[in-house]
């Protein structure tokens, strides 16, 4: 009796190794027929290798109290067709020493092209970003204070498109920068907020009155001012020579980088809400102190909000606010009531330079996954500016800063996808002996059976079904490439096992907590080494339905690959609506995305997870070369028959 139990039980077991062998040797099959034949499909342009450069502003001279505003022409930026990738300035001295905020604090500086006529100055064309205040706060970049810690890198495939100007004309860029010497002040925080009083100024820059109430801003602050110095300061002629230092990064431009567009929103706009004719961007506002109630009740919070409209819509895929000291937070919401970004001031705690007590010092930003925040065209969106009013604020802001994808530009890869025209709609699972859920792959083995709609009448039809392949090649030469294939779900480098670990996995459904925060994105990441380096020559990723793209980067966080599926449209093969029908492929310039033997690469995989989804992959599949030759390969067409039929329930 033992005897025969042993017998069984060893059948049972080498009959269960043989179907998990057969398994894994499918999905294994499956996964390299779907990368050999995405090789052959349309390359997509790589994104070229960032540049950066770091450039000075022409000087300005101030003495303690000082106040310089100026705008300087034509000053050094990269030239030609270009994708803008970031932009940070700061105030330093003339040994190149940054100069913390509590001696000189930049109120702001702001950076806009234009395009000039060759060889004539006086015939200029303006250029300004996509927002409704473009004629007041027409900038592409433009930061305060905040600036030494705000990112503002526009995230990968993205960029700014510039230098494409018109025929007889050329693009310059001019920069603005506001800053105030506030050694020896009076009252450092009322001269960083242009108080009036302190500027003893009753006309504004063009030489028109003060307006009646007006308590502080820009126009008692104005370029060649001064604010109050203390009583017996005695340093106050001595002056010094300073400069904005601002770095440049971008690329060249290509097909591969997706245009986006910039909008800035005031929240002293209110023409939408007011049915004005035109935009009203007053800029800046005052704060007035809490009042006696509301300090009772401990509610000494300014909540200023307005109306602004999109007019072109598309993904947003970077946002950032802008506020001065008192701002405790801002906040943009999509018409339907969704926060699309809440981006908080950072204050610092010390004295060292991007660290200044008490002084706004950075800006949380918002980076959604692409396609995870969208706005629609001409979706009115709400610009929400709260300010603690303990005390009186004058000339603070309230802008919100965002990039939207332009999707009308969007040259999507054209890519052709083959696979069994058979789909399974996985409708139950199995129960395992340890009580868990069994699903993807281990369910819909060969020559299992989906559930059928009850009273469907075909169910003993058979098709007999063909695999038909192309493969190109070309005679041998000396030029290999080595195939990596990395899988999302492969922890053994960064938990330090034995071996790797290839397979699927399964994608839960949102929390309520992440819908409520418009956040239903399942990101899975993971580490893998490449053992020989070389040149990255083709890229590809692998998604299934939910996936809403996938990236590789380097061991030092630059992008290597990002590759996105394409969903279909309609009806017709090639394009069978709510499907994958393709991905995004790399195909970078010889030599210019390389890595090195033993390099850690970082895999990224993003699933929506609006539902559930089950068996879902996330592959990346590389081609490494340690040269590059172009030959012209040659076609050949075969036929495999595959005889497929639908089991009987």
């Amino acid at each position: 009796m033992h005897g025969q139990l042993f017998v069984a039980s060893s059948l049972q077991q080498k009959q269960q190794q043989l179907a998990a062998d057969k398994m894994k040797m499918s999905m294994l099959l499956v996964t390299l027929l779907l990368a050999f034949v995405a090789l052959f499909s349309s390359p997509s342009e790589a994104i070229h290798e960032p540049k950066t450069k770091t450039f000075l502003s022409p000087p300005f001279d101030l003495r303690p109290g000082d106040v310089s505003n100026k705008w300087y022409y034509d000053i050094d930026f990269p030239r030609g067709h270009i994708a803008l990738k970031s932009f940070n300035g700061e105030v330093v001295d003339e040994n190149g020493a940054p100069v913390p905020l509590h001696e000189t604090y930049l109120h702001h500086w702001l950076v806009v092209p234009y395009y000039a006529a060759k060889g004539r100055d006086d015939d200029v064309l303006p250029r300004t970003n996509s927002g409704p205040c473009k004629d007041s706060l027409g900038q592409y970049f433009g930061l305060g204070a905040e600036t030494r810690r705000t990112v503002t890198r526009v995230p990968d495939p993205y960029g700014i498109e510039v230098g494409d100007a018109p025929a007889g004309y050329e693009e310059r860029w001019y920069v603005n920068v506001h800053a105030i010497d506030t050694r020896g002040a009076a009252d450092g925080l009322g001269c960083t907020e242009c108080r009036c009083d302190l500027y003893n100024v009753t006309i504004d820059e063009r030489g028109r009155g003060i307006q009646d109430g007006y308590a502080g801003g820009t126009h008692c602050c104005y370029d060649q001012t001064r604010c109050r110095l203390k009583e017996g300061f005695t340093g106050g002629e001595l002056m010094r020579k300073l400069y904005l230092r601002y770095t440049v990064e971008w690329v060249d431009w290509s097909d591969a980088v997706v245009p986006v567009r910039i909008y800035i929103f005031d929240v002293t706009d209110n023409a939408l809400a007011e049915g004005g004719p035109k935009p009203d961007c007053k800029i800046e506002y005052t704060v007035e102190e809490c009042s006696s109630e509301n300090r009772a009740r401990n509610q000494c919070v300014d909540v200023k909000e307005t109306k602004e409209v999109v007019t072109h819509g598309g993904d947003i895929v970077y946002a950032v606010a802008h506020q001065h000291r008192g701002g405790i937070g801002s906040s943009l919401y999509g018409q339907d009531g969704r926060v699309l970004c809440a981006s908080k001031p950072i204050y610092g705690t010390g004295q060292e330079v991007g660290n200044e007590v008490s002084y706004v010092v950075g800006m949380s930003t918002c980076y959604p996954p692409p396609g995870t925040v969208t706005v629609r065209n001409g979706e009115v969106l709400t610009v929400v500016s709260n300010y603690s009013n303990e005390r009186q604020h004058t000339g603070v802001m309230g802008h919100f800063y965002i990039l939207v994808a332009d999707q009308e530009r969007n040259k999507k890869p054209s890519s052709r996808c083959f696979s069994l025209p058979v789909s399974l709609r996985v409708a139950s699972v199995t129960d395992t002996a340890d009580g868990r859920l069994r699903r993807g792959t281990h369910c819909c083995y060969d020559r299992t059976s989906c559930r059928l709609k009850e009273g469907f009448g075909g169910g003993e039809l058979t098709w007999k079904l063909f695999l038909r392949y192309t493969v190109s090649w070309l005679d041998w030469s000396d030029a290999p490439v080595r195939i990596y294939i990395f899988g999302v779900t492969d922890h053994a480098l960064a938990e330090g096992r034995p071996k790797p670990v290839l397979q699927e996995y399964t994608m839960e459904e949102c929390s309520s907590e992440n819908r409520a925060r418009n956040y239903c994105v399942d990101v899975k990441e993971t580490k893998e080494v490449v053992p020989h380096g070389g040149d990255i020559v083709y890229a590809v990723a692998h998604q299934h339905r939910g996936g809403i793209g996938y990236s590789l980067y380097g061991q030092d966080g630059r992008l290597l690959c990002a590759s996105k599926p394409i969903y279909g449209t309609g009806q017709e093969i090639g394009n069978e609506a709510s499907y994958v029908v393709g991905m995004s492929t790399c195909y970078p310039p010889p030599g210019t995305v390389t890595v090195r033997n033993g390099e850690a690469l970082t895999v990224v995989s993003n699933y929506s997870n609006e539902r559930q989804h089950t068996g879902v992959m996330g592959h990346f599949y590389i081609l490494v070369a340690d040269q590059e030759r172009n030959k012209k390969p040659s076609s050949r067409c075969f036929s495999l028959q595959v005889s497929c039929e639908l089991a009987s329930i």
